[in-house]
């Protein structure tokens, strides 16, 4: 969160915005407007949970169970006193060919070949799990819920509980993509509507 949308800047901003303000903006919101894209988020956003609590996540869980991890790294002693680790590298699985003592390098190819064999594990576990296709559903409910959210972040807010709604979604969010995008138009609804108060005095 950028300190030119702050919480406290921001829950000052709306202070000032009359409860009014929402007839004079509302007009220029086409039919079903806010309320319509507001459901459509919340009905994405409850769609890709369900899948996360009731299917992705127990497929993880599921996956651990059968195929724990190796470990990482693993040491041996020389002698008493000195020690050698050798410690796995996806990107370089043959590292342990480089290490510089007999112990290292039996140590290493070791690991190594534990972790070639939970790959192997993990896949036909996947595979058996039907994981693909779960992480197929995932896209497309994770899909469909970006999409809502950026509809609704695109749309003109049309009050102050608007740009409330707006601003918990972003909130929840905080490492969300268009971060930078989503207070610049949340900075213009709050322009907006704040000079919708000073055009109505005037009129």
């Amino acid at each position: 969160m950028s300190a030119a949308l702050s919480r406290r800047a921001v829950i000052g901003a709306l202070a000032v915005v009359p409860a009014a303000a929402a007839a004079s903006s509302a007009v220029s919101l086409p039919a079903g407007g806010w309320a319509g894209a507001l459901r459509r988020y919340r009905k994405a956003e409850a769609a890709y949970e369900t899948h996360l609590a009731t299917v992705w996540n127990p497929l993880q869980e599921r996956l651990s169970d059968i195929c724990p991890l190796p470990p990482h790294s693993v040491s041996s002693e020389l002698r008493p006193g000195l020690r050698v680790t050798a410690t796995y590298n996806a990107k370089r699985p043959d590292a342990w060919m480089r290490e510089p003592t007999t112990e290292g390098r039996r140590i290493g190819e070791k690991l190594s070949a534990e972790w070639a064999e939970w790959f192997i594990r993990y896949q036909e576990a996947e595979e058996r799990l039907g994981a693909a296709a779960i992480d197929e559903q995932d896209t497309r409910l994770h899909d469909a819920l970006l999409a809502a959210r950026d509809d609704l972040m695109l749309m003109d807010a049309p009050d102050a509980a608007a740009v409330l709604s707006k601003l918990e979604i972003m909130w929840d969010n905080p490492y969300e993509e268009r971060q930078e995008e989503n207070e610049r138009l949340i900075r213009r609804d709050l322009q907006a509507l704040a000079a919708i108060n000073p055009a109505r005095r005037a009129a």
